[in-house]
């Protein structure tokens, strides 16, 4: 691509388009995989092993745009080039699919289609970083032309189940080892190794009608965890606080991993920070706990602070009970078992709330009714986990986005540290929940929006202990200043 310049860097990146049927034996984490890497990859081509692939490489890119989330079930990317030497033409089915084909080749003139392959690389200086890897679904034949690109849920999306799946010999509800490997089989994505297959419950029996395994995916996400694809890898896991399978990095789940650090006045270009210091005045937020029990019962508890006490005050705001749904009576006194206990009554009309969902546990032929002292503590943990959770939810201290220059090639599920000399309430370690990315003519540019804060300090200011710096180094300061005013 034509070069543009970041201060003193260059702007630069291509993409590698392989056929439809490419299959990575040895998938590399984006965080390591560059351009100049000495590690090798391994290829699979129609399940023959292979090191030198067929590929075109390109690097007369115009714009390149990808929106990444872990809370969104597909990653897209969003590819313009020039419309010159390169050709588009429909399918022979003359049905607007098409495939772009290089006039000037020789023996295989198509040169890449939907279903194909594509990996970008961008960044500075000829230092590229893998920052996608996926599929096209569409090409426009406009000018510029746009390749349209989703991430491995593209794969997902081709393949139809129709299977019932009950529970293996020996256990008494579905595993989600008893049917992923199963559903996965022959779309070529691989699931994450920290996956805990063996510790999520599904229930008696799991039924896919004519789902595609994109749509599996989607119901599983909606049971409260977390799907998403990391460069072709399937993650499936709890939120961040839920559960030990953690699919995030950040300093506290690998002691090795340093995240980058974001200096509010160095690496944000004007403009870019849209924070704001998030308020728990109103009062007006709760957590709602909910929790399977066996395969068809859920108990939701409401937890929030009390409006008419100290902010660290927490109430158990209001119960349900999915067997007494439709059952006003038992509902009622469901409530009222609950207001004598903790002696609280509230009513939480237009609080806003964030689901927080707890491990299923089986029935065992228990009745876990109010009177029972099963029930009693079931409620008891349940109101803990709301209290614990809450303040990760809400008490977040910073909120919304900031957009950085592309130094870092950030993605979601990692965590940065925000530094600002002239802000401290700022400073800390936070999981970006996703990220914007735009790369070409104008720049190189990421917005990140934030999501829990994980840590209230930072570690290193440059290669300096932060401590060290905040107890009040002159020198430090004095060079701080030189640095902003030069």
């Amino acid at each position: 691509m034509s070069k543009a310049q970041h201060g003193w860097n260059q702007l630069t990146g291509f993409i590698e388009v392989y056929p439809p049927d490419t299959t990575f034996v040895n998938y590399l984490p984006w965080r390591v995989l560059t351009q100049n890497s000495d590690t090798s990859i391994s290829y699979n081509i129609n399940n023959v092993a292979s090191n030198a692939p067929t590929f075109e490489r390109m690097s007369n890119i115009s714009d390149i745009k990808i929106e990444s989330s872990f809370n969104t079930l597909t990653d897209t990317c969003e590819i313009k080039l020039p419309r010159f030497d390169k050709w588009i033409m429909k399918d022979d089915r003359n049905i607007n699919n098409y495939s772009i084909y290089d006039p000037s080749a020789e023996e295989q003139n198509l040169a890449f289609e939907k279903g194909s392959v594509v990996r970008v690389f961008i960044g500075y200086d000829y230092e590229e970083k893998l920052m996608f890897h996926g599929y096209i679904s569409e090409i426009t034949p406009t000018a510029p032309i746009v390749i349209k690109c989703e991430d491995a849920m593209w794969k997902l999306k081709q393949k139809t189940v129709n299977k019932v799946y009950r529970p293996a010999i020996g256990e008494d509800e579905v595993r989600l080892e008893d049917f992923i490997h199963d559903v996965l089989d022959g779309t070529g994505v691989e699931l994450g190794e920290s996956v805990l297959t063996k510790e999520i419950l599904f229930g008696k029996r799991v039924t896919f009608r004519n789902s595609t395994v994109a749509r599996i995916m989607d119901d599983i996400k909606k049971r409260g965890l977390s799907v998403f694809v990391e460069l072709g890898k399937l993650i499936i896991g709890r939120t961040y606080y839920e559960s030990t399978l953690n699919p995030y990095v950040s300093s506290i789940t690998n002691s090795n991993y340093k995240p980058p650090l974001i200096n509010m006045e160095w690496n944000v270009p004007r403009g870019g920070s849209n924070l704001k210091v998030i308020s728990m005045e109103a009062k007006t937020k709760m957590v709602t706990v909910q929790r399977n029990i066996g395969n068809s019962r859920v108990i939701q508890l409401n937890v929030c602070l009390d409006p008419n006490k100290r902010e660290d005050v927490f109430v158990p705001a209001e119960i349900s009970d999915s067997v007494n749904k439709g059952d006003n009576v038992a509902a009622v006194n469901l409530n009222d078992w609950l207001k004598t206990k903790y002696k609280i009554s509230i009513d939480t009309t237009g609080y806003s709330q964030h689901t927080a969902t707890m491990d299923p546990i089986k029935a065992n032929g228990k009745a876990y009714a109010a009177e029972d002292s099963d029930f009693e503590k079931l409620i008891e943990t349940m109101f803990d986990h709301g209290k614990d959770m809450y303040f990760k939810y809400f008490d977040n201290g910073l909120g919304g986005k900031v957009t950085v220059f592309g130094d870092y090639g950030l993605q979601p599920a990692q965590s940065i540290e925000l530094f600002d000399p002239k802000n401290h309430e700022i400073i800390g370690e936070y999981l970006l929940t996703s990220v914007s990315t735009n790369w070409g003519f104008s720049g190189y540019r990421q917005t990140c929006t934030l999501g829990i804060k994980i840590k209230d300090s930072i570690s290193y200011i440059g290669n300096l202990p932060a401590q060290d710096v905040f107890e009040g180094s002159s020198e430090f300061a004095l060079q701080d200043e030189q640095n902003r005013t030069a």
